[in-house]
């Protein structure tokens, strides 16, 4: 059996449908990374700086550091608790800082988050958590693929007044990660829906 991959991102099942809610009525180009980390709301107020060079991001737990198959699985979990905790915030930034650059997938979602919590937006969630992750095929370059089920809870979109303008209940997902090492550490390199 053949999987497939879904040509959606996962960006687009978790939030842009719902952002439309948002909408400040701009224009629809992607805006910069650079300041997505920014909120309009000043108690959660993120940095909108760009991390400097010597920055080396969140602190990986030491069952998530190395490369092998073991840390791998505890790297993907890590990378989801930061997801949920930047959805609850809207900091980005160690988010941004767990993907490479080829993550398309990952910078989307970062987009997304900061754009709702720069137009005054928020989320309530319990956020992403990973139940299952098992070995996938085979990857070029020492890169690892692991196949995922995971779980959403429910999600709540506040709009800048502060209205619930989207719930989306609790739902399961299978996705496929695939790892890239970097620097001795893993690296999100990719992160699809499977069909």
């Amino acid at each position: 059996m053949r999987l497939r991959i879904a040509t959606a991102t996962l960006a687009s099942l978790l939030l842009l449908i719902p952002l439309a809610a948002c909408n400040d009525g701009g224009s629809d180009e992607p805006e910069s990374t650079a300041s997505d980390t920014s909120s309009s709301t000043p108690s959660t107020s993120p940095s909108s700086e760009d991390p400097s060079p010597t920055d080396t991001g969140p602190t990986i737990p030491p069952d998530a550091q190395g490369t092998d198959e073991a840390s791998a699985k505890a790297f993907v979990r890590f990378y989801f608790e930061t997801l949920s905790d930047a959805m609850e915030s809207g900091d980005t930034t160690p988010l941004r800082q767990l993907a490479t650059e080829k993550c398309e997938t990952c910078t989307n979602l970062v987009r997304l988050i900061g754009g709702t919590y720069r137009k005054g937006g928020s989320y309530e969630t319990e956020g992403w958590r990973v139940a299952k992750s098992l070995r996938g095929p085979a990857q070029p370059g020492g890169r690892k693929s692991l196949l995922l089920k995971t779980i959403q809870e429910e999600r709540v979109l506040y709009d800048s007044k502060g209205d619930g303008v989207d719930t989306q209940p609790r739902m399961e997902t299978p996705m496929r990660a695939i790892l890239a090492p970097v620097e001795g550490e893993w690296r999100m390199w990719r992160l699809d829906i499977i069909e």
